[in-house]
């Protein structure tokens, strides 16, 4: 009868340690998407606030300081001003005046944008872990497409930096 009880015990607990792991994973999983939608959702007011002003094009922030192995998300958004339902381009280049073109930067374009709405995205910019300190310009470049193979810039290009310390 002892070794019964003590087996039974034994039982209850490792399966509250079980539960309390999936507990904590599942609460750090929430977590990491938690962040991205706060992020997310503080940058569009800031992006709804520049297309407000005029811009048809924005990205918000101007400029980050972040360290050689982390990763910088910044948020993108086009307002389509056109009178048809357009899908939009983005070409983006980031510059390094001692190597040239680098490409740090990860993005989805958005889809096509009816008149008079606006659509906004992600640019993730992972810096490598080799990265040298310095100051990274990142330029973004909106495009649509006028007639068949024919694409004409949508607003000016738009310019942000990260700073690698």
């Amino acid at each position: 009868m002892e070794l019964a009880i003590g087996t039974l015990v034994v039982i209850i607990l490792g399966i509250i340690i079980v539960g309390m792991g999936i507990t904590l994973i599942y609460m750090v999983l929430d977590l990491g998407e938690e962040t991205i939608d706060a992020v997310t959702d503080s940058q569009r007011s800031e992006l709804r606030q520049l297309i407000a002003s005029g811009d048809l094009v924005a990205v918000t922030p101007g400029s980050v300081k972040i360290r050689a192995g982390e990763s910088a998300i910044f948020a993108a958004g086009i307002e389509n001003r056109l009178k048809k339902k357009t899908y939009f381009s983005i070409s983006m280049k980031g510059l390094d005046e001692a190597r040239g073109e680098i490409t740090w930067h990860t993005y989805l374009e958005p889809g096509p944008i009816d008149p008079n709405q606006y659509s906004d995205f992600l640019v993730i910019i992972s810096v490598p872990v080799d990265a040298l300190p310095g100051t990274y310009t990142f330029i973004v470049k909106v495009t649509y497409e006028e007639l068949p193979d024919s694409f004409v810039q949508y607003d000016s290009k738009r310019f942000f930096t990260v700073i690698v310390r």
